[in-house]
């Protein structure tokens, strides 16, 4: 009787005969069928503009397809779905999310972290942005995630295909424009770790450089590492990678800026991010790195124009690096964007500002860095501060 009642929903003879029966969710991209189901039904909720619920449910199904299938315990994947609902704003109603096979399930219960990639908790929901995501909903030490995976991995990993999960026809759209400027987030990596503390930056407009050379640059909203990288991060990924792991110059690692990395070294622990998290991950153009620097602010350095040795590891004041966030955090949240270590951007040098500094390259004999060391002069350690390097130095700069 349902299904002679979902392909006929808009015909009044059968749902008068039938509406007291109905228990599901409803979808469609033809409104004025949910519009009708909504007047004569009672007790249905309306979860989004195309998605209906009644209570009781018992099955799941799409009104633009053909197909129907019986789900257990669906108050628990409401009562996940809801807060996901709530989160994004948007419709996020999926039969990925609602209906997983049993192997699925299981694998889920064992371990979601070595199987789903880009897990995250519900309120930071975060889609990978790619088409062939597949978006699942667990929960674990009551916390509700969700977590993606590749369509054409999960016949590999649960003996299924994905027609069997009733695809929508809708995309599901899950960003990140829930943050706002100020968020500190953490991706998560494949093993379940968590990645670099990154805090978003407001897009906006800035007076980048100095003296002749000042311009004005718009920068979209982005994301930044809230402390340049650490050896202790830089060694985890040296560790997955079998990489070389850089000389500490006998100063320590831990929570200590890392060194001795090239520009090359830099880009691959990028590259190995986006991998790890199915997020973009890469190297600050140089205008995006003054900004942030700058954190709206105009002076030589974001607190004003005088520096001392309370403000920044610079001119040999200690003799080598600090821990990472031993001095005050600028407006945007940044650490050390002052002194302690140069910091690579993917930008091209060039001698005079002319807008090209906005751009990544993949390739360049010498690229900017910014920030300035723990034995740079007061100049270098400014906001304007710049220089360039050989890609494939392996000096002071960190990443």
């Amino acid at each position: 009787m349902l299904e002679t009642f979902i392909s006929l929903c808009g015909a009044a003879n059968t749902i008068h005969d039938s509406y007291n029966k109905i228990s599901g969710i409803f979808k469609s991209k033809d409104n004025s069928h949910l519009e009708y189901l909504d007047r004569i039904a009672s007790g249905i909720e309306r979860l989004s503009d195309n998605i209906l619920y009644a209570p009781n449910m018992e099955a799941v199904r799409d009104i633009t397809q053909n197909r129907q299938r019986k789900i257990d315990n669906f108050r628990e994947v409401k009562e996940s779905l809801e807060p996901l609902q709530k989160a994004v704003g948007s419709e996020i109603l999926s039969s990925a999310i609602i209906l997983t096979p049993d192997k699925m399930q299981i694998a889920m219960q064992k371990s979601p972290w070595e199987i789903l990639l880009d897990i995250r908790p519900v309120s930071l929901s975060n889609s990978p942005n790619n088409p062939d995501m597949i978006p699942i909903v667990f929960e674990h030490d009551g916390v509700q995630y969700v977590g993606w995976q590749m369509r054409g991995t999960l016949p590999m990993l649960f003996d299924c295909t994905y027609d069997e999960l009733l695809v929508p026809e809708t995309e599901i759209q899950i960003t990140s424009n829930k943050r706002k400027p100020g968020d500190i987030f953490r991706d998560r990596l494949k093993n379940g770790n968590d990645g670099p503390e990154m805090v978003l930056i407001p897009a906006g407009t800035f007076r980048m450089g100095e003296k002749q050379s000042v311009h004005e640059v718009s920068v979209e909203s982005f994301a930044m590492g809230r402390y340049p990288v650490t050896f202790a991060e830089y060694d985890y990924f040296c560790e997955a990678t079998n990489r070389e792991k850089p000389n500490d110059r006998g100063w320590g690692r831990d929570n200590r800026p890392v060194i001795n990395v090239s520009w090359y070294d830099a880009v691959a622990y990028t590259e190995w991010l986006s991998e790890q998290t199915g997020q973009q991950y890469r190297l600050p153009t140089e205008a995006e790195w003054e900004y942030a620097a700058r954190a709206g602010t105009e002076t030589d350095y974001w607190w004003g124009n005088d520096i001392d040795k309370t403000k920044a590891n610079y001119n040999s004041n200690l003799g080598h690096t600090s821990p990472v966030g031993d001095y005050d955090a600028n407006p945007f949240g940044l650490y050390d964007t002052s002194g302690n270590v140069w910091e690579w951007t993917c930008s091209e040098f060039t001698y005079e500002y002319n807008g090209k500094e906005k751009q990544c390259v993949t390739e360049a004999s010498r690229l900017s860095i910014r920030g300035g060391s723990w034995d740079d002069f007061a100049r270098d350690v400014r906001s304007a501060g710049r220089t360039a390097t050989a890609t494939w130095a392996s000096g002071s700069p960190g990443s």
